[in-house]
């Protein structure tokens, strides 16, 4: 699979493994988590998470908009969590 039509390599296969693995983050591992990507450079930030490498810019500050907001409301964690068990790969493309 090559690069989609915003020119990222981000896969529906990577965004489920992320969000399974931030479904199982604590509130405060969400926070810790987003004010460490907040001390990094996007640079630093690819080259250190592999989740992340082909992401943009925008698409990091983003990510780490959303630690923030779930880390902020652990529901939301739950209900995100919940809604991409019944996607398909097709429904998660459409997300980006």
């Amino acid at each position: 699979a090559g690069a989609g039509a915003g020119g990222s390599a981000f896969t529906p296969e990577m965004m489920q493994q992320a969000q399974q693995q931030m479904s199982q983050m604590s509130p405060e591992q969400l926070r810790t988590q987003a004010e460490l990507m907040k001390t990094m450079t996007p640079s630093q930030i690819r080259a250190s998470n592999p989740m992340m490498a082909a992401m943009s810019d925008a698409e990091i500050a983003q990510a780490t908009s959303q630690f923030e907001m779930m880390a902020a409301n652990p529901e939301l964690v739950k209900q995100a969590a919940e809604q991409m068990k019944g996607m398909s790969a097709e429904d998660v493309q459409e997300l980006r």
